[in-house]
């Protein structure tokens, strides 16, 4: 694992100007490195990416240069020579890169190739981009999104200073050295926003909000420190975080009463924030994103029974099947109860767990057509033998979670895509069944 900065040198005639507080810089580069050190950050590297002409004009000798009166004779070096100056104040490697300049694709991947070469597994990187061709900024955000997944490098920092803001060359050359101040805006946080879409995106997908989470709760994290837990509108998204987390590991394990209880949650949260002004402009991007949550659950109530024939198709949509059969054969033992209630409470079943498995008995009697039954269950066992859409499912449920249970390794099992075909037919009758 290393920290190392990848930036970009262009063929543009640098002038002296003061990035920050970095005073007579000629190259950002400068200015990027000790502000790493005054951050406590040791670098292991600097990355130069440049063209022949770039090498040319900057890196070995400072051949290009405005006649700059005002900053005669001031950082009057090239890039590689401040670099290992830079170096001895404190030990870091520092390397050219040189790529072609890439007009057409194939140099555009070569370049991708080369910089790729360079990273190492773990690494952190800060980028700036201050520099080079206009399509570098593109090719560096696409590369270290691929990095993060194949390399788990992370990417601590974007930045690009303002030269512009200081106007054109000419009319920079005619302040003094103490008026050309130019910021280094950091654009860290762009990055984060695809690190948001990538992880809302999988969540609406799959169900899974791992990635969604971590991205929001950091920034959550940050707002709650600037308003120091005050902000009711961030306590509310970082309230909606833990809970989505919290119904993600109840639906994945089953776990029914505590899904209900997370609903209820975020079904709440949701109704807060569309009562509180958001007034913090980073919210705003988060916004869209809890919009997204709401249309997700917008068919979701404070009724459990209803909350779980929801979470049947959110099941399926989500395609965790063996779930679906869990919660399938557990909705119609429910709504039997539901529907029977009377003759239910004639067998005298005092404790939920009890009552629901002496049902599940009966129904079972009932799907093999067994005669021989107790006395007291005859009546509800009757009730049942009428159910036959409601026997069918539960007959068939037992086979297909079967199958998954066991892996597949059964005779006669079922591939993925006929499973996921059943289980959809099955729930969209026993909805219809008990609507």
């Amino acid at each position: 694992m290393a920290n190392r900065i990848i930036t970009v040198l262009g063929t543009s005639p640098y002038l002296v100007v003061n990035y920050d507080n970095y005073k007579n810089c000629r190259y950002i580069q400068e200015a990027i490195v000790r502000k790493r050190w005054d951050e406590g950050i040791d670098i292991d590297e600097v990355i130069v990416i440049g063209t022949s002409k770039s090498k040319e004009y900057h890196w070995k000798k400072l051949t290009k240069n405005e006649h700059d009166t005002k900053a005669d004779n001031i950082n009057n070096c090239s890039l590689k020579e401040k670099l290992n100056e830079l170096s001895n104040e404190k030990n870091f490697k520092f390397n050219f890169i040189e790529i072609s300049e890439g007009f057409t694709e194939n140099e555009v991947w070569e370049t991708f190739q080369k910089i790729d070469q360079e990273i190492d597994e773990n690494d952190n990187i800060y980028l700036d981009i201050t520099h080079g061709f206009r399509y570098m900024p593109i090719l560096f955000i696409g590369l270290l999104n691929y990095l993060k997944v194949v390399k788990n490098v992370k990417l601590e920092k974007i930045e690009y200073g303002m030269f512009e803001k200081l106007g054109y060359a000419n009319q920079v050359m005619e302040l003094e050295l103490e008026d050309r101040n130019a910021e280094i805006m950091e654009l860290t946080y762009f990055d984060k926003l695809i690190e948001l879409s990538y992880g809302m995106d999988t969540f609406l997908a799959t169900g899974n909000p791992t990635r969604l989470t971590k991205e929001l709760d950091g920034k959550m994290t940050e707002l709650q420190k600037k308003y120091k837990g005050k902000n009711k509108h961030v306590t509310s998204v970082r309230g909606i975080i833990k809970n989505i987390d919290e119904f993600h590991k109840d639906t994945t394990l089953c776990r029914g009463e505590s899904v209900n209880e997370d609903v209820q949650k975020i079904l709440a949260k949701l109704d807060n924030l569309k009562k509180e002004e958001n007034k913090e402009i980073e919210l705003k991007v988060v916004e869209k994103l809890i919009e997204k949550i709401d249309i997700l659950f917008c068919n979701f109530s404070d009724d459990e029974f209803s909350n779980l024939k929801e979470l049947l198709n959110y099941y399926y949509e989500k395609e965790m099947v063996q779930q679906g059969f869990t919660l399938l054969n557990e909705m119609i033992v429910s709504f039997i109860i539901k529907k029977y209630e009377s003759y239910v409470n004639n067998l005298n079943e005092k404790k939920i767990v009890d009552r629901r498995n002496r049902v599940s008995k009966i129904m079972g009697l009932a799907v093999a057509n067994e005669k021989n039954i107790e006395q007291s269950d005859v009546v509800l066992f009757d009730k049942l033998v009428q159910e036959k859409e409601l026997l069918e499912i539960s007959r068939n449920i037992g086979q297909h979670r079967n199958d998954i249970n066991h892996f597949g390794m059964r005779d006669n099992s079922m591939n993925s895509k006929d499973l996921i075909r059943k289980y959809r037919e099955m729930k969209d009758k026993f909805i219809e069944i008990c609507s």
